[in-house]
This record gives C-alpha cells, sequence and structure tokens, in this order.
C-alpha cells in the first residue's frame, strides 16, 4: 500500500495492519457503526461523521 490507495477487506476476513512507519489511515464502515456514530456526534477526536 502506498499513499492515496484503497483497500476493501469484505466483512467476513480477518485482518490487521502492522506498519512499518509513522502513518495515518481512515477507516470507513459501510453501514457506520454504531460506537463510531456515537464517537462523531459526541465530537471525540479522530471521529469525523459524514452523512
Amino acid at each position: 500500500m502506498g499513499p492515496g490507495m484503497l483497500l476493501h477487506i469484505p466483512k467476513d476476513v480477518p485482518h490487521g495492519i502492522s506498519p512499518k512507519t509513522k502513518i495515518r489511515y481512515v477507516t470507513v464502515y459501510i453501514p457506520p457503526r454504531a460506537p463510531s456514530l456515537k464517537a462523531a456526534e459526541a465530537g471525540e477526536k479522530g471521529h469525523i461523521l459524514a452523512r
């Protein structure tokens, strides 16, 4: 993976990340997961709610 790349992982496939360097990443859940929605609505750092 590199900058600007996208990876789709089906929900039934076990997965995780093991970065070799410091990284930033975005996780998108479709449909949104309830805990993420609550965190975004509460304004918690790192959670952005887009509707």
